[in-house]
C-alpha cells in the first residue's frame, strides 16, 4: 500500500489501529477493576458474621509549630508486611481528639484497626484531614488550635506501645524551625540596632549617611 503511493490510507489505518488498542486497554482495565470489586464483595459475604480481630495499628508522629503529622500503618509493627485490602475506613476529629477505625480483609478474616488519641493540646478539627498516599498506610494532617511546640503528643504520660517518633520527618521540620528562629533573631537584632542608632544619632538629617553606613555594615 505504501509502495503504491497510498500514504494517506496507510496513515489512517495506523492511527485507527492505535485508537482501537488504547480503547481495548481501557476496557480491560475497567473489567479488572470490576472483577476485583466483585471478588472483595464475595469475600466479605463469606466471612460476614464472623468476629473481627481488634488490632492497634502502629503509627509514628512528628510536629511543626502549626501541625501534627501522623503516619498510620495497617499492621501491629513497622517490620510486619502491610495489609492492603481495606473494606471500610472511618475517622473523626474533635477539639482535642482523633478517632480512626478501618476494617481490613486479611487471610479470610476482618482485622479491625482502631486508634484513639487524646491530644496534649487542642486542635482545629475543621482544618485537619486524612489521606491515603501509599499502600497500606494512612496519613493524618492535624492542625493545632494555637501555634507552638508540644511537649508530647497525647495527654496521658504513659507511652503507647504502638507509638513512635517520625524521626526523619521531625529532623526536616526542626531544620525549617531553626532557620525561622535564626531569621527572626537576625531581624529583631537589626530592628534593635536601628532603634538604638536613632537614639544615638537623633533625628537630624546630617547623620543619615552615618546611620546608613552602620546599617549596611550590619546587613552585609
Amino acid at each position: 500500500m505504501i509502495k503504491s503511493g497510498r500514504l494517506e490510507s496507510a496513515k489512517y489505518l495506523i492511527l485507527n489501529a492505535n485508537k482501537s488498542y488504547s480503547s481495548f486497554l481501557k476496557n480491560l482495565s475497567e473489567i479488572n477493576y470490576k472483577l476485583n470489586q466483585l471478588d472483595k464483595k464475595i469475600s466479605i459475604k463469606l466471612i460476614e458474621g464472623k468476629e473481627s480481630i481488634i488490632v492497634s495499628p502502629v503509627f509514628r508522629w512528628a510536629q511543626s509549630k502549626t501541625h501534627i503529622f501522623l503516619e498510620i500503618k495497617y499492621s501491629s509493627s513497622f517490620n510486619s508486611p502491610v495489609i492492603t485490602e481495606v473494606i471500610r475506613q472511618r475517622y473523626e476529629f474533635d477539639q482535642q481528639s482523633f478517632n480512626f477505625t478501618a476494617d481490613v480483609l486479611y487471610e479470610n478474616r476482618i482485622n479491625k484497626f482502631i486508634l484513639k488519641l487524646n491530644f496534649y493540646h487542642a486542635i482545629n478539627p475543621n482544618l485537619s484531614y486524612v489521606s491515603s498516599n501509599s499502600v497500606g498506610r494512612v496519613n493524618a494532617n492535624i492542625s493545632k488550635a494555637s501555634p507552638g511546640m508540644w511537649d508530647r503528643l497525647i495527654n496521658a504520660t504513659e507511652k503507647m506501645l504502638n507509638m513512635f517518633v517520625w524521626w526523619d520527618l521531625q529532623e526536616q521540620l526542626d531544620n525549617i524551625l531553626n532557620k525561622e528562629i535564626l531569621a527572626n533573631s537576625s531581624l529583631e537584632a537589626n530592628n534593635a540596632y536601628i532603634e538604638s542608632d536613632d537614639k544615638f544619632f537623633g533625628e537630624g538629617k546630617e547623620f543619615d549617611g552615618k546611620r546608613k553606613e552602620k546599617i549596611d555594615g550590619l546587613i552585609n
